[in-house]
């Protein structure tokens, strides 16, 4: 599936390509592990969204001090309010709706609710099962450790499907 292709796909279209990465960044749980694997390298910082959604601030602070450099306290909130999701949402720039072939905009926005794990909200019972599936066949071996992945999935063998 190329890039424009699944910017285009329904939900079901792109979680198949997902699930077999099949996508440009595929196969993104292998490539997050190898990323975790060199976290302690001294050029690699790894943030997980969950935390920057619970304290902004204090993922900015570790940014500055991963890039050497620091901001005034009035700087990070300032920093923080401008990357709040809502601010984010609300700009065009980052969050400009998507459009069909004719060049219509249909509605779609890169940016949802800004909620982690809410696409569970979005798949039927079938695509659940085969998240599950895909979370546990790709994070077995691996060491990386997601925020909002349930430790059973860590732990078990699966064949739903």
């Amino acid at each position: 599936m190329v890039m424009k292709g699944f910017q285009k796909a329904d939900l079901k279209e792109f979680w198949e390509a997902f699930r077999r990465d099949l996508l440009p960044y595929a196969p993104i749980v292998e490539h997050a592990n190898e990323a975790w694997l060199k976290r302690h390298d001294p050029n690699m910082l790894m943030l997980f969204y969950e935390d920057m959604i619970e304290h902004l601030p204090s993922q900015i602070r570790r940014v500055c001090q991963f890039l050497n450099t620091s901001y005034s306290e009035a700087q990070i909130q300032i920093l923080a309010e401008h990357l709040n999701f809502d601010n984010l949402k609300k700009n065009k720039t980052v969050n400009s709706l998507s459009s069909d072939d004719n060049g219509k905009k249909n509605g779609n926005q890169f940016l949802r609710n800004g909620q982690s794990g809410s696409w569970v909200k979005h798949f039927d019972e079938k695509m659940v099962l085969q998240a599950e599936e895909y979370l546990t066949a790709r994070l077995q071996n691996a060491e990386i450790i997601y925020p909002t992945v349930p430790p059973h999935i860590y732990e078990t063998a699966c064949s739903y499907l």
